[in-house]
């Protein structure tokens, strides 16, 4: 009976936390903007509800990040560099998971001189501009939107949720690992081969010389090359 007794109290707790751990704070629409030098960093790691309006450049001459948002919101929002490991999320205060929702003027800029990854947990618009590299790894593992643009010898390419990816430049290989039902868009990606994984209902059109796919699901595979020759 001590047992049962002591296994409802512990419910009982853990249903009045449930307001505290669902709380909600909504941006009060006026914009504070700050700058941040985080060191040296090649990889980046955007998650926990940052979403917001993100523009990554590389080719930059040094690593810098500029944030505009709402003025209540500040405290919530952490840049943190781990061993070239940029990371950018929410963070709770007084350990309550929650809801953060950035009003319209919430926008992060972020340069570095040469990118090899970035993985983004958002749903937000994300742009990744001037990558100029031997092999760039990018991940959507949300909802989001991500438009891509660079030069790159080997592009891998991941998405496991219902976001969209923009995909424009040039890569020799381009390699795609795809669940869900996202859609992957890279007619402008000029690419000699495509490797596609794919599992799911979502959509991938390439512009490829040559095309190998291993595919599951309602998946729609198309390859532009040879209509638009």
């Amino acid at each position: 009976m001590k047992k049962f007794s002591t296994v409802c109290l512990a419910c009982f707790l853990l249903v009045l936390q449930l307001p505290a751990q669902n709380k909600r704070v909504e941006g009060n629409g006026k914009p504070v903007t700050y700058s941040l030098s985080p060191g040296a960093f090649d990889r980046i790691h955007i998650d926990r509800q940052v979403n917001k309006r993100i523009r990554v450049e590389a080719g930059a001459s040094e690593t810098a990040v500029q944030i505009t948002i709402d003025e209540n919101l500040r405290d919530y929002l952490q840049v943190k560099n781990e061993n070239g490991d940029l990371f950018i999320y929410n963070q709770p205060l007084q350990g309550d998971y929650l809801w953060v929702r950035a009003s319209g003027i919430a926008i992060i800029t972020i340069k570095v001189p040469v990118l090899n990854r970035l993985y983004y947990g958002c749903n937000g618009d994300l742009q990744v501009a001037g990558v100029n590299n031997t092999r760039f790894t990018l991940i959507n593992n949300a909802n989001g939107r991500i438009s891509f643009e660079g030069t790159v010898k080997e592009l891998e390419v991941e998405s496991n949720a219902n976001g969209e990816m923009v995909l424009k430049g040039n890569a020799e290989k381009l390699v795609v690992k795809k669940e869900g039902n996202g859609h992957i868009q890279a007619s402008e990606l000029n690419t000699d081969e495509a490797w596609i994984h794919c599992s799911g209902n979502g959509s991938i059109t390439v512009n490829a010389k040559t095309l190998r796919k291993d595919c599951e699901g309602y998946e729609k595979v198309r390859n532009i090359y040879r209509l638009s020759k």
